[in-house]
């Protein structure tokens, strides 16, 4: 083997490593990402009933009402604000990722001997619109206790 198909090979060594750590920063960065607005949804439960006791207690807001629409929405811009940190960071790693996989796709000779096909499905969405499911959720929390109250449930 002369020096430049050396050089190939390992510039294919590296590249392969280079897209098992992508592939294993953003499965990390999914499953940090859930766990962080889970997180903060349970958080915002506890706060969000703090907020509402204290406000029942200086008689700002009546017993057993609902928590008024602009404070509820502080808690969801902040799952919105999380939401869109992870994105950002899964976005970026997905790009290199292709990028790397691009670089390796257009290698020849391939010294593996492994074929690789360009990926094009449209799966790499799927974590950011989970992201974005948490303040969705959220807010259609609000709006459901909003709109159960004015119902006269007989039971």
């Amino acid at each position: 083997m002369n020096e430049e198909q050396q050089k190939l090979m390992i510039r294919e060594q590296w590249l392969r490593e280079e897209i098992r750590t992508t592939r294993a920063t953003a499965m990390n960065l999914i499953q940090w990402g859930v766990t962080v607005l889970a997180a903060i949804e349970s958080s915002l439960y506890y706060a969000r009933r703090d907020v509402a006791e204290h406000l029942v207690k200086v008689k700002a807001l009546a017993e057993n009402a609902l928590l008024p629409w602009p404070r509820w929405f502080l808690g969801t811009l902040f799952l919105l604000v999380i939401a869109y940190i992870f994105s950002s960071l899964l976005r970026y790693t997905q790009r290199k990722h292709v990028a790397y996989r691009k670089q390796l796709i257009g290698m020849k000779p391939s010294f593996s001997g492994i074929e690789e096909g360009p990926t094009g499905s449209r799966l790499h969405l799927f974590p950011h619109v989970m992201f974005f499911l948490f303040p969705i959720f959220d807010q259609g929390l609000w709006l459901t206790f909003s709109v159960a109250r004015s119902f006269n449930i007989p039971w």
